[in-house]
């Protein structure tokens, strides 16, 4: 991979310890990911004025113990939210944009995915990560938006919290990652 990046004209990535893992310049481009600058432009993005009860759990099938998914739910009702459940896995019968719609259509997200977290960001939704995956812990260290917990024990606490309710700076992460995007596409004479 080092290869790679080193005959790369450009290069971002998504946190430090991507950038640490590769062993890249410290001064390489981060940025949060361009799906921010999808849902951007395909959706409405603003945060919800009002706190309502719906909750999206945004499971990653292969990382989240299956017991622990009945016991997600669980906790969220036993909050007084109302649950709902996604994969974040496009099919015919969940396509992306439906998938999106989720994202778009609830109050808060619970996930244990990465992009859970990305997504829950990029519609400005309030999340709580479990995290089963460094990546996510990551993300939210530097970008905010959410909560990172270590385990499902901690999901009451945090739900029962205003903490996972936490300011990001969404705006400024969209302008990053769109002003790289720009960067390139004027490199190519675009």
């Amino acid at each position: 991979m080092q290869s790679v990046f080193n005959r790369a004209k450009f290069a971002n990535v998504r946190d430090e310890l991507t950038r640490d893992f590769y062993e890249l310049d410290k001064n390489i481009s981060i940025t949060a990911c361009p799906t921010l600058v999808h849902i951007a432009n395909n959706f409405k993005v603003e945060a919800k004025t009002v706190s309502g009860k719906k909750v999206l759990h945004s499971s990653h099938v292969d990382l989240e113990p299956t017991s622990t998914t009945p016991q997600i739910k669980q906790i969220i009702e036993a909050a007084g939210f109302n649950y709902s459940f996604t994969e974040n896995i496009e099919t015919k019968k969940y396509p992306l944009k439906k998938i999106l719609k989720m994202y778009q259509d609830s109050d808060y997200v619970v996930t244990t995915r990465l992009h859970g977290a990305i997504i829950a960001y990029a519609f400005k939704r309030p999340y709580i990560a479990i995290s089963f995956d460094p990546k996510v812990a990551a993300f939210n260290k530097l970008y905010g938006g959410g909560v990172c917990i270590a385990d499902v024990g901690q999901l009451s606490a945090a739900l029962a919290s205003d903490q996972f309710k936490a300011k990001s700076n969404y705006e400024a992460e969209l302008t990053r990652v769109r002003d790289f995007g720009k960067k390139i596409s004027q490199s190519m004479g675009l």
